[in-house]
Formats: C-alpha cells, structure tokens, sequence
C-alpha cells in the first residue's frame, strides 16, 4: 500500500518524531511505500530525508490538512501519530481515504473531544492497554492497540565495567546516588510533575547527600516552568541538580547519549501525571535501570523494574478528564526502597525489566504492524454490502 505518515518530522527529536521514524522504516521494510507529512520540524517545499519524501506544513499547524499531502502521494491510508483533539471536526471527510488514527489517552476517562475524532477513523488505534480500554469504554468498539517501539539496539544494558566508565566520564563517581528525568519541559501545571520530582529528591538529597538530579530538559522553557528557580525553591544547592547545555539540548542529543544517560542512572524518575504510553520508561528499563512512576494510566502496565507510586489526588484537565498529582513523598520513599534493594534483587529487576522491554523492540513491533495492516488491507478490499 502507499502510506502517508502525518506527525512530526522523522527527523525531528520529539517523541512522536522517533516513532514517525520507528514506524516509516518498519512500513518500509513490510513492502509498503511510505512518505511523510511533517507538520512540525519542515517548512518550504517536499524534500526527501532518510529516503522518504517528506511534505511541509501546509497551513494547519497540527496536519489537520492531511488530505492535501495524501491527495499529491495518492495515499491509500493515512496514519496520524498524534493527540486527535487539535484536528478538525471534518478532518475524516476530507481525507476521502481510510484513516488510521494512533492516538493516545492520558488521563481518565477518554476526554469528550478525543472520543469524538477516534469515532471518525475508520481504524482507531490506542498507543496502550489503558488507551484501548478508555476507548471501548467510551463506545468505540473498534479500537485496536500498538505500543510504541524502542530501539533495544540502542536503548541495551551494558557491563559494569562499561557502566563505570559512562559514569566516570561524565563526573559520577561511584558512591553518588544518580537519578535522572527524561522529559519535555511545556505546560503549566507540568504534566511531567518537575515540581513533584524536585520536591522528592529534596527530602532524599537531605538524608544522602551524594546523590545527584540529572534533569535532561530544557531547564527554562517559554512555554514550561524556570527548573532554576524551582531548584532554589525546594532548597536543593546547585550543585545537586545538573541540566544539559542548552545549546546542544536544542539542536538535539543522539540517541545513543539518551541511553547513557540511563545506563549510568540509578533510578529514572518519570511520575508523570499521565502517559498515553511513556517512552522514557521503556527506554530506562531496556538499559537496565529501575524506574519510578505513578499507578495511573499507562504507567502501570509498563512498570516492571521500578515502582508505580499512587498519587495524592485528582486534577481536573482543560479536555475533561482526570490526570493525577504526585506525591513528592511516596516518590522519595520509592528512591529510598530503591537505593536499599541488596545485589540480589537489582540483578533479578534488572533482568525482568530487559526482558519486559524487548517486548517492545521495533522487531518486535514490525509483527504488530505486519498483522494488522494485513487485516486493514483486507477490511478496505472488501466490498461495501447496503
């Protein structure tokens, strides 16, 4: 078939960028032709990039204008990796072509305006468990599931002796405790519960005070939170909380130093106030490290290596659903209990998180995709019976 890919860039850093990538070489490989709509990360005219021809940003800044890209690749499918409730109410119509909508669900129930577009796809497609269930909760019986992939190539644990090194390298030595948070730094309230974390390891910091913060962030985002002035808010010196430079940050780290990051990690801290998926976590637990993250939406059902804390209470978002505030001291709690587990059960974690995680390898994921697309393609063969 030929498959147009509506999300991020492929080349972009975003998360939704390294799946529009994931996804365009595993479609590729399958025997389909693939290009790309990259609404965020390209402006100007088509290019080509890593072999796919790539369109521009037509006018909708959230590709609620597929159908123009789809018309000039003559499309059989479209698939949108994206939130589906900054798309237009007729995007379906327009798109005159059965449209595969990857979506995901971040907090409880369904919101209203979600519901609402994933009625209109001819094959929605949640991003987790939680996704898929929030989904036929709200009536959509049709709603399918694929997680997202994770380069186990990359993302891979690697000997202590190597571990040592990335941590030597990098300043660690080998009696501070590192804790790390992978996350974009936008919103207010930061759904990525910065303000939470900081709190957390406060308390922790106090009690051992050779331990470290790496927060791989934007540490003052236009559009987040002052990491600074939130680091000084909850006492913690300067030298406890480290950012990455700025200027390398925005032009994008390669992957491989992402999973150094938690390959020397003692704990990733991801108590988000609600995934649709969570690829940090994933990614953490494929390197080896243990993870801390809430009992709420996804999290659960990727927590392996780690601890799923419950959260304080409920908070009520702008989409009409439900996300969770975390509880800065079951989170510093949790690093407690981690800090303390004996040799024997770090090995044994450790071990059940890799395997648990190669579960969601893009070869892995190619066979998810492989079947499905193989039932798509028969579903829109078929012919219409009034």
């Amino acid at each position: 078939m030929r498959i147009l890919i509506s999300s991020n860039g492929h080349h972009t850093p975003t998360g939704y960028g390294v799946q529009t990538a994931a996804l365009a070489k595993m479609l590729r490989d399958l025997g389909h032709e693939v290009a790309i709509y990259a609404w965020y990360g390209l402006s100007g005219s088509p290019v080509t990039i890593g072999g796919f021809p790539t369109y521009p940003r037509v006018s909708h800044h959230y590709g609620g204008d597929a159908h123009i890209p789809a018309n000039h690749w003559r499309a059989d499918i479209v698939i949108t990796i994206q939130d589906l409730w900054v798309l237009p109410d007729d995007f379906a119509d327009k798109l005159e072509r059965p449209w595969i909508a990857w979506f995901p669900v971040d907090g409880d129930p369904i919101p209203p305006d979600v519901a609402k577009m994933a009625k209109t796809a001819a094959f929605p497609l949640a991003m987790s468990r939680h996704g898929r269930e929030s989904a036929k909760a709200a009536g959509i019986r049709n709603a399918g599931y694929i997680p997202h992939a994770v380069d186990t190539a990359v993302f891979k644990p690697v000997s202590d002796e190597r571990r040592q090194k990335i941590r030597q390298y990098i300043g660690i030595d080998d009696e501070t405790f590192l804790a790390v948070m992978v996350a974009a730094n936008k919103g207010f309230p930061s759904r990525k519960s910065f303000p939470e974390v900081f709190q957390a390891f406060a308390l922790f910091h106090e009690r051992h005070p050779d331990s470290l913060l790496y927060v791989h962030a934007e540490y003052n985002s236009p559009i987040g939170m002052n990491l600074h002035q939130l680091r000084d808010l909850v006492g913690l010196p300067e030298t406890a909380v480290r950012f990455p430079p700025i200027e390398q940050y925005k032009m994008g780290f390669p992957h491989e130093y992402v999973a150094q990051i938690y390959q020397a990690a003692d704990v990733l801290l991801s108590p988000s106030m609600g995934e649709g998926f969570g690829i940090p976590i994933v990614e953490a637990q494929a390197c080896g490290c243990p993870v801390i993250t809430q009992n709420v939406t996804s999290m659960p059902e990727i927590t392996i290596n780690g601890i799923a804390v419950n959260p304080i209470q409920r908070v009520l978002t702008g989409l009409g659903h439900w996300q969770y505030l975390a509880d800065p001291y079951a989170i510093a709690d949790a690093m407690f209990k981690i800090q303390a587990r004996s040799e024997h059960e770090k090995i044994q974690k450790r071990e059940k998180g890799i395997a648990f995680a190669n579960n969601f390898s893009t070869d892995a994921l190619a066979e998810y995709w492989r079947v499905f697309l193989n039932s798509v393609e028969a579903a829109i063969k078929e012919p219409v019976h009034v």
